[in-house]
C-alpha cells in the first residue's frame, strides 16, 4: 500500500537559492518584482521555455496581491514539493515508490500521447540517476522541481520533450501530440508521408523500372538515374510524384488516425501483462490502420503506378488516366494480394518497433 511504501522526500529539497538567483537576473529594473516578460528570463534561467502567453497566465495565478508583477515569495509559489509529490503519486499506480516503464505508459496514453514501452524507456534513462532502472521521487524532483505549478499534463509535455521521439515514415505514423483533432492528426499524417515520399521519388521510378522489365540499360539502380536523367532530365526522375502524393497524403493521414483512435479502444492490461501485450496491441491497431487506408487510396495508387511507369500514354494527365483506368475496370485491381502485404507489414513495423 501507499503507506508501507510511500514516496521519500528528496534529500535536497527545491533548489530555493538558484530560483533567487534566477530571479535577480530576470528583475532587470531592480524594482524587486518581475513582469511576464522577465518571468519568461527566469524560466529560461531555470532550464524551463515558456512563451510570454504562458508566464501570462501564471503570473495571473500566483499574483495574489494584483499588483502585475510577481514578488520573490510568489515566484517560489510556483514551484511546491507537495505539488511534484501529488504529481508522482499520480504516476505511480502500483504505489510502490518508483516509476516504470510500463507506468508512465499508461499515464501518458490517459493523455492522449502514444508512446511505445521502449520511447517510455528513454524518459527513464533519461531521469534516472541511480541507474537502476526506475525513476525515485527523489530523482523526479531533481528533474522537474522548476517546472511551475506542476501538474500531471505539465509534467507529461517536459518528459516529452526532454528526449528525441522516433517518427514515422508514410506507412508508420508519426507520434502525435496530446488530443489531437481528426482535421489536425489527418494533416499531421499527410505532410510527413509526403516529404518522406518526396526525397525518395527517384529511388520509386527506378524501383518501378525494374519492376516491369524496363530498365534501358546494364547497371544497377544509380546507373539507371543517371541513364533516365540524361534522357528525359532531372525532372523526370519525379514524373507522376503529384498523382503519388494525392495517395500519400490521405494514406499517411488515415494511417496515423485510424492507428491513434483504434489504439485508444484496445485493451492496454497491467503491469507485466501490459509489457508483454503491447506489441500485439500496437500491431492489431497498425494492421487495421494499414487496411482502412489501403481501401480508401487503393485507386490512386493504380493511377500512380501507370502514370510512373507509362505517363506518356496518358500525357501524363491524372484525371485522363483516372478515367481510362476506371473503363477498363481496374481501380482495384490487384487489392487482395496489397491487402495481403500492407496489413502484415504495418502490424510488424508497429511490433517491433514498439518494443
Amino acid at each position: 500500500t501507499e503507506e508501507d511504501n510511500p514516496p521519500k522526500m528528496p534529500k535536497s529539497p527545491i533548489d530555493r537559492a538558484r530560483i533567487q538567483a534566477g530571479f535577480k537576473e530576470a528583475d532587470i529594473d531592480a524594482s524587486n518584482g518581475i513582469d511576464a516578460s522577465e518571468l519568461i528570463l527566469l524560466l529560461s534561467h531555470l532550464g524551463v521555455e515558456r512563451t510570454e502567453g504562458q508566464c501570462k497566465e501564471l503570473l495571473v495565478r500566483v499574483d495574489r496581491d494584483l499588483s502585475g508583477s510577481l514578488s520573490l515569495a510568489e515566484v517560489e509559489s510556483l514551484f511546491e514539493l507537495a505539488q511534484l509529490k501529488k504529481v508522482f503519486e499520480e504516476f505511480d499506480s502500483d504505489q510502490n515508490g518508483s516509476l516504470q516503464a510500463f507506468e508512465l505508459t499508461h499515464a501518458l496514453e490517459k493523455l492522449g500521447y502514444e508512446l511505445p514501452p521502449r520511447q517510455c524507456q528513454m524518459i527513464i534513462d533519461k531521469i534516472d540517476l541511480s541507474r537502476d532502472g526506475a525513476i525515485s521521487f527523489d530523482e523526479f524532483v531533481a528533474f522537474f522541481q522548476f517546472v511551475p505549478l506542476a501538474s500531471l499534463g505539465e509534467i507529461a509535455e517536459q518528459m516529452i520533450g526532454c528526449v528525441s521521439l522516433d517518427v514515422g515514415s508514410d506507412l508508420q505514423p508519426p507520434l502525435p501530440s496530446k488530443g489531437l483533432p481528426i482535421l489536425e492528426c489527418l494533416v499531421v499524417g499527410g505532410l510527413s508521408a509526403c516529404m518522406s515520399r518526396t526525397l525518395t521519388a527517384p529511388l520509386q521510378r527506378v524501383r518501378l523500372q525494374f519492376q516491369t522489365g524496363m530498365v534501358t540499360g546494364a547497371g544497377g539502380a544509380l546507373s539507371e538515374i543517371q541513364r533516365i536523367a540524361r534522357r528525359e532530365g532531372i525532372a523526370s526522375l519525379w514524373a507522376g510524384n503529384a498523382a503519388n502524393l494525392l495517395r500519400v497524403f490521405p494514406f499517411g493521414g488515415i494511417v496515423m488516425l485510424t492507428y491513434t483512435r483504434v489504439l485508444k479502444v484496445l485493451p492496454i492490461g497491467s503491469n507485466d501483462q501490459a509489457k508483454r501485450m503491447e506489441p500485439f496491441r500496437r500491431g492489431m491497431a497498425g494492421g487495421i490502420s494499414g487496411v482502412v487506408a489501403t481501401l480508401a487510396t487503393y485507386p490512386i495508387d493504380v493511377v500512380q503506378a501507370k502514370l510512373t511507369v507509362d505517363g506518356e500514354r496518358y500525357d501524363r494527365s491524372i484525371l485522363k488516366c483516372l478515367r481510362a483506368t476506371a473503363n477498363e475496370g481496374g481501380l482495384y485491381r490487384g487489392l487482395a494480394p496489397t491487402l495481403c502485404a500492407v496489413a502484415p507489414f504495418v502490424a510488424l513495423q508497429q511490433s517491433v518497433t514498439s518494443t
